[in-house]
């Protein structure tokens, strides 16, 4: 018995020393945490380098000076070396001191004045040079006698003292905040210090009482190790688990739409559930169905679903499915191995958007409850945010009305279109189209039909238009087709199978028939018909003009010499 209790107090004198161990690395960490804190210079680094360039800047400005002076006087073109050197100086030291001053609001003001006094100073230093080099050395000589220059210099000189002696008040004023820092820091230590001291007395005084009973002791000992250790297998658990939540939202703010957006969830998703199969279903924008954005694991998932499918979306909430086959088992759900799934509705801006099925029983869940619900908030309100996203963008390139791109997207993407035409010595066509009798159609049909009218246009746009095409609303009943890689015969031939196309329609709103449709199309090409954007739209402007005039319901092809591409 004797030899166990000696073997336990041995065990227990290598915790003893492993805690003190701990304490001193602790102590040591503290330390070098204060240390660091000391060592935290920046704002200070910030303002002695303000006060660097401004010192640099006056030092640079009469280097100018000085060299300057010295070829008037002596006539020696050396000089003039050391003079032009100092000014190209002399231009990067004012932006930088500029660009400094103008990030205090304090100094804002005095950039103008710095700048027109410095301009005034370098005027003068020009004026000089400019007549001494035109032979004029006498009316040189006298601008430098006349003192202006001292006059503009301490004009400089003051301005930047100025700025200098409020910038010297803030790096006092840091490092007073600094020595506070640091004496913060160091009576933070000595806290510390004073509860390790502490620790270490309590933790020799559990030991010393522990050693009246080995057996009980070493239990104890042993569920603490497990306990420990569970603990901080959980806290690395949870620690991966939040690294990995907060970098998806990381990611996916800065995603550049949903495709790359899904990508990374189909990614993440399977870190932040820890779970190794489940599926991510999106509401399509009818309402009325889910489909799979991406899926993880080896078990099945179904590409679509309805909402009354699924009763986690029935009831709002998540649900977890019945391990038998029972009518209270979701209908997505098929294969056997989804017993004890649970089907987790995503919402975000109030409204359901989507849901999450993750594939496994109970003991295979590795987050809580609680942490299930927070991960699943993170993750909604991330799609929420990209989604919202992504509509207010489609509305700020989109017509409402038609669903084609708005005018705005039109000059941006025609203004591309032609610089890589130019760049890679390629062609590009546009169609500016207009609705014919469009005016008489609405008074004759009203304006909803009207409306209805320029949607079915605006459909078949879409239709007859490649992927690379860019189909847009120009305003009221005009619209517009660029089609990069067009040349003329394939220009017309699309133009004219369009017109063919709309004159085929058959229109009808209510159950009313509205009778036949036809457009007119102006045809210009790049670079025939036109080197920028703006030359281009007007001369398909100009063709469609003639397109209507000789009768409409045709296209016309701009000619080169028409007076819209001279003007």
């Amino acid at each position: 018995m004797s030899s166990l209790i000696q073997s336990s107090l041995r065990r227990r004198g290598v915790i003893w020393i492993f805690c003190l161990l701990v304490i001193a690395g602790n102590s040591a960490w503290v330390l070098q945490s204060m240390d660091t804190l000391v060592e935290a210079k920046t704002p200070v680094e910030h303002v002695q380098n303000r006060l660097r360039t401004s010192r640099v800047l006056l030092e640079t400005l009469l280097e100018a000076e000085s060299s300057l002076r010295g070829y008037l006087l002596t006539g020696d073109r050396r000089f003039l070396q050391p003079y032009h050197s100092a000014l190209t100086t002399l231009q990067r030291v004012r932006g930088e001191v500029s660009r400094l001053m103008s990030d205090d609001p304090a100094h804002a003001r005095r950039v103008p004045e710095l700048d027109q006094a410095i301009d005034d100073k370098l005027a003068e230093l020009d004026e000089k040079a400019t007549l001494f080099s035109q032979g004029d050395r006498d009316a040189a000589l006298m601008r430098v006698a006349e003192g202006h220059g001292r006059e503009r210099m301490e004009r400089v000189r003051r301005l930047m003292d100025d700025y200098r002696t409020a910038e010297q008040a803030i790096l006092d004023m840091h490092f007073g905040r600094q020595a506070e820092a640091i004496r913060h820091a160091y009576l933070t230590f000595t806290i510390s210090t004073a509860i390790s001291v502490l620790l270490v007395v309590l933790v020799a005084w559990l030991i010393r009482n522990s050693a009246r009973s080995s057996a009980q002791a070493e239990a104890e000992l042993q569920s603490r190790n497990r306990a420990l250790a569970e603990a901080l297998d959980s806290t690395a658990r949870q620690s991966a688990h939040s690294n990995a939540l907060s970098e998806l939202g990381r990611f996916l703010q800065s995603s550049r739409d949903m495709d790359e957006a899904m990508a990374l969830l189909d990614h993440y998703l399977p870190q932040v559930f820890a779970i190794p199969a489940g599926a991510l279903y999106l509401t399509a924008a009818s309402r009325n169905q889910l489909r799979l954005a991406c899926q993880w694991g080896d078990i099945p998932n179904d590409e679509f679903f309805e909402p009354g499918d699924c009763w986690g979306l029935r009831r709002g909430q998540p649900y977890t499915q019945p391990d038998a086959e029972a009518p209270t088992r979701c209908a997505h759900l098929h294969a056997p191995e989804n017993a004890g799934s649970r089907c987790l509705p995503i919402t975000a801006h109030g409204e359901v958007i989507g849901l999450i099925s993750l594939h496994g029983r109970g003991h295979e869940y590795a987050l809580s409850e609680e942490q299930l619900a927070q991960t699943l908030e993170q993750v909604a309100l991330s799609i929420g945010n990209l989604q919202l996203r992504e509509t207010l963008r489609q509305q700020s390139v989109r017509d409402a009305l038609t669903g084609l791109s708005n005018r705005r997207y039109l000059e941006e993407s025609l203004a591309r279109e032609c610089a890589r035409a130019q760049r890679k010595n390629l062609t590009v066509a546009v169609f500016m189209i207009d609705v014919d009798h469009f005016k008489q159609f609405n008074d004759r049909h009203g304006h909803e039909a009207g409306d209805a009218v320029l949607r079915t246009v605006g459909r078949l746009l879409r239709d007859h238009a490649r992927e690379s095409d860019i189909a847009a609303r120009y305003g009221g009943e005009e619209f517009t087709l660029v089609l990069p890689e067009a040349d003329r015969d394939a220009a017309l031939a699309r133009a004219e199978m369009l017109r063919a196309a709309v004159e085929n329609l058959e229109l009808s709103f209510h159950g009313s028939a509205l009778g036949t449709l036809t457009i007119s199309i102006g045809v210009a090409l790049y670079p025939r018909h036109g080197h920028s954007p703006t030359d281009l739209m007007r001369a398909a402007d100009q063709a469609l003009y003639v397109a209507k005039r000789n009768g409409r319901n045709r296209a016309h092809l701009a000619e080169s010499g028409s007076p819209a591409i001279a003007a």
